[in-house]
């Protein structure tokens, strides 16, 4: 009526208690590189039998493959006796979470990332015309369990799918900040961040023919316009000559005093 194991090893990770024959509950971690594991079981009586999982196994021999989910895993070694009498080991194997929140590679829809794209790279650089007012990026994860998520100059994240383009992400004239948030499937994150500068417009400042003052005449408007439709300020290169200002009792409307 034996049926017990003389030992019982694993092909990854460590038994914990370690084995003995009138133990019968084990537990085991091992990464989550280790996607499948083998149990080695030998019997302590010539004439019992064992199976691993439901699977007939050879004594001191390892058993087929078996495949490790992520987290909890439950590995059953039943040993039959000749008189058919049975006793049950079991090996509770836990698989660690994936910590991978590299990206596989990162796409802009405008301008050139700068560097060349690489993983361990987490900082670039990118310039667009004036014309491009928004842009979209594609991330691509390394690992199928990482999520990812977008946002521009602070905002609120969106997620992305892996392989896809962004949502439009609005781009300022000047420098814009877009970080690519990677989470792993263990929580940890990463997050890459390409600084997109957006040029400035082109614009012609145009001033109206003015007629020839005197020191006598009142303040006058210099009337300049610009293609831009941006704001224009003036200075005085020779104050003695003439000064210009702000006039707060016209609606703040720029003067030209002589």
């Amino acid at each position: 009526a034996n049926a017990d194991l003389a030992s019982l090893a694993i092909s990854a990770g460590t038994l914990s208690p370690t084995f003995a024959s009138g133990t019968i509950a084990y537990t085991a971690s091992v990464s989550n590189a280790t996607t499948s594991i083998t149990v080695t079981p030998t019997r302590s009586d010539a004439n019992a039998t064992i199976t691993v999982n439901g699977t007939a196994v050879t004594s001191g021999s390892a058993s087929g493959s078996i495949a490790l989910s992520v987290g909890s895993n439950t590995i059953t070694t039943v040993v039959t006796a000749q008189d058919l009498s049975t006793k049950t080991y079991t090996v509770t194997v836990t698989r660690a979470s994936s910590a991978n929140a590299d990206l596989a590679s990162l796409a802009i829809s405008a301008g050139t990332l700068s560097p060349t794209f690489a993983s361990g790279t987490t900082a670039y650089t990118a310039s667009v015309s004036n014309a491009t007012t928004s842009i979209t990026v594609t991330p691509t994860r390394s690992d199928a369990n990482a999520t990812i998520e977008v946002r521009v100059n602070g905002g609120s994240y969106t997620a992305v799918t892996s392989g896809s383009a962004s949502s439009s992400l609005a781009l300022a004239i000047g420098s814009n900040t877009i970080e690519v948030r990677v989470t792993a499937q263990d929580a940890s994150t990463k997050t890459y961040t390409v600084t997109v500068t957006r040029a400035k417009a082109n614009q012609t400042i145009t001033f109206p023919v003015l007629a020839n003052k005197t020191t006598t005449e009142a303040d006058y408007e210099p009337g300049a316009t610009t293609t831009s439709g941006l704001a224009i300020r003036y200075t005085s290169s020779n104050t003695a000559v003439a000064t210009v200002y702000q006039d707060n009792t016209d609606g703040n409307k720029w003067k030209i005093k002589i």
